[in-house]
């Protein structure tokens, strides 16, 4: 096998290996993210209480995962929570009255 092709085999592998843990940590994060404003209605019986929780709890998560993405990207982490809080909390919004009008 000349060095080309194994250089070109071995850049196949490794793209393949690095499209694999993408794939992983993308599921996960999906996964995680979902149990966050799930998660009281596992614990909490009174559905009305669980959704009270599960707002509270969604928004402090949104904020927090917005501040972390501001102290990252270099931009002011305080916006950055409430940018993330105002977005998230419409899409949430937005779900929760289409799930209400389906059903």
């Amino acid at each position: 096998m000349t060095t080309v092709r194994w250089a070109t085999l071995c850049r196949r592998r490794s793209h393949n290996f690095h499209r694999q843990v993408s794939n992983f940590t993308i599921a996960t994060s999906y996964i995680a993210g979902g149990l966050i404003p799930l998660s009281p209605y596992i614990f909490i019986s009174d559905l009305t209480i669980a959704l009270k929780v599960s707002t509270i709890t969604t928004l402090v998560a949104l904020f927090a995962f917005g501040f972390v993405k501001g102290h990252f990207t270099g931009v002011n982490s305080l916006r950055s929570g409430q940018q993330t809080v105002l977005v998230g909390g419409l899409a949430a919004a937005v779900a929760f009255g289409i799930a209400r009008m389906i059903g």
